[in-house]
């Protein structure tokens, strides 16, 4: 399972095997996310988190490293 979602027509196998995370990461996981969804305006989901961060860097390298 992937914390992310591959470009329109790609699958994280196919997808390029470097991709900018294209969120600021703001916060520690989606939990503490979603509870600054209302303080924030709506606003906290436009960052991202910690945990998804690094399991998307981890699908990322993954991907890259099945190539070689």
């Amino acid at each position: 399972m992937t914390s992310h979602t591959p470009p329109p027509g790609m699958t994280t196998t196919t997808a390029p095997p470097f991709a900018l995370f294209a969120a600021p990461v703001a916060f520690a996981d989606n939990t503490e996310r979603q509870a600054w969804f209302r303080p924030s305006g709506s606003q906290s989901k436009l960052f991202g988190h910690v945990e998804g961060f690094l399991t998307y860097a981890a699908d990322n390298f993954a991907a890259g490293l099945a190539e070689l």
